[in-house]
């Protein structure tokens, strides 16, 4: 889930930064259903080429994460 995002743009080339939520299940080693959650900040560098703007570079900063066990095994 994206959040805020700016944008400061300077010809055919820009700067932004994200906020995101981060939404993860998966099963654990003990076979344990686990839900993490994760805050991030992404700081893009984007380029225009053909009037299209494209993701040049991204850089992903988790500035927090919670995890919670769902209580239940994953049957195989």
């Amino acid at each position: 889930m994206d959040g805020q995002q700016v944008f400061h743009v300077d010809g055919d080339r820009a700067k932004g930064t994200c906020y995101c939520l981060v939404i993860i299940v998966y099963t654990d080693a003990d076979e344990m259903k686990v839900k993490s959650m994760s805050g991030t900040c992404c700081e893009d560098e984007y380029i225009k080429e053909k009037d299209r703007w494209e993701l040049a570079m991204r850089k992903v900063f988790f500035t927090w994460r919670t995890m919670f066990l769902l209580g239940f095994r994953v049957s195989v």
